[in-house]
């Protein structure tokens, strides 16, 4: 099995008039972390529907977890998603009447896998969450439900994750104990790529590739 989690070559994406990146080239393997760096504004979001296989680059290369997604079908592309890839959103995707611990099991739900809620539990516990599992999402704050959807990435033994802005609007402590709970995605076969304009993460993580501002 290929050992490179995400890998551009040359790959240039545009939106309308503007160059997101030109001939970006860089590589990240399982088992490693790092940095999409840039203003908000820059393009970070676009590069992640680019490693999700929901937009095409331009020109170049783009592989994730071996395989070349211009050249993918859209089945594969969509097997890609369901097996391989997680993404933490910026607005968290709870759903707000559901428990924490039903939101963590969600994906359980679209894999017909059983729900194992002691696992569940287990990972609340590991982001500090624990005593949270029976409430609502929607009672959290805004650091609580980062945590939640980290642990729901966790959940679904993902081997790419990505996090868009998962501290940008968070204040100093929230921010520790998300970025505390971010680490707990690091594993020798799992990848995470986190794209900021949030400077608190650079101590913790290798910033990868910066994007211009525009």
């Amino acid at each position: 099995m290929p050992n490179e989690a995400i890998k551009l070559a040359k790959v240039t994406l545009k939106r309308g008039n503007n160059t997101v990146f030109r001939e970006a080239s860089w590589q990240l393997n399982f088992g490693e972390s790092g940095l999409i760096v840039g203003p908000s504004g820059s393009g970070k979001s676009s590069l992640f529907y680019l490693l999700s296989g929901e937009l095409a680059a331009d020109s170049g290369a783009v592989t994730v977890a071996g395989m070349d997604i211009a050249l993918a079908s859209a089945p594969e592309r969509a097997r890609y998603r369901q097996k391989t890839l997680a993404v933490i959103y910026q607005n968290y995707n709870l759903i707000p009447d559901y428990s924490v611990l039903d939101n963590i099991i969600l994906p359980a739900f679209f894999s017909a896998q059983k729900p194992d809620k002691a696992r569940a539990q287990a990972l609340l516990a590991q982001v500090g969450l624990a005593e949270k599992a029976p409430v609502k999402a929607a009672t959290l704050s805004g650091g609580e439900k980062q945590r939640v959807a980290i642990a729901r990435a966790l959940y679904g033994q993902k081997r790419l994750i990505l996090a868009d802005e998962p501290t940008g609007s968070l204040d100093d402590a929230s921010a520790e104990l998300v970025i505390k709970a971010l680490k707990e995605c690091l594993a020798p076969d799992r990848t995470l790529l986190i794209a900021t304009h949030d400077r608190r993460l650079e101590p913790f993580f290798p910033v990868l590739f910066t994007l211009p501002r525009k």
